[in-house]
């Protein structure tokens, strides 16, 4: 998170608003949680709430 929120300025100065909403979207604890790879073995309540396919979609997408 440290490394995320390190950029803001940086980011915040690009003006971008699609890479705005990216950086702003890797602050989610959600996203963090739909990357790691241990959630899909505790079942498939936790797939369901994922609107990515995988971990790695939801790495890849972002």
């Amino acid at each position: 998170m440290a490394k995320i929120y390190s950029v803001e300025e940086k980011v915040l100065a690009t003006g971008n608003q699609d890479l705005i909403d990216i950086w702003g979207k890797l602050q989610t604890s959600d996203h963090f949680y739909y990357m790691s790879t241990k959630f899909w073995s505790d079942g498939d309540v936790h797939k369901y709430f994922s609107p990515y396919s995988s971990p790695y979609d939801a790495y890849i997408f972002t």
